[in-house]
């Protein structure tokens, strides 16, 4: 499964992206974060396939099948209603 993780902060950095990095079932498709040096991280650290400062084109993707949201319910940048349209 393709997975794209926006706001790859210090908690996703930490948590989710070993998660997925050693998951047999998912790969690491795209970072989402608006800081160079947390991509460069997520690109270099991790082996995210690519990385992108625009949200809305992690989720246009047709090569993600799932997006994770690792950013608090204050930050969401869309809605779920938003996602399904």
């Amino acid at each position: 499964m393709s997975l794209s993780l926006a706001a790859a902060r210090s908690l996703a950095r930490a948590q989710h992206i070993p998660n997925i990095v050693r998951s047999s079932r998912m790969e690491l498709h795209t970072c989402v974060d608006l800081d160079d040096e947390v991509l460069a991280e997520c690109r270099d650290l991790f082996g995210a396939q690519h990385i992108r400062k625009d949200f809305e084109g992690a989720i246009a993707d047709p090569e993600v099948d799932m997006i994770c949201l690792a950013t608090t319910e204050k930050r969401r940048p869309v809605s779920l209603a938003e996602i399904g349209s």
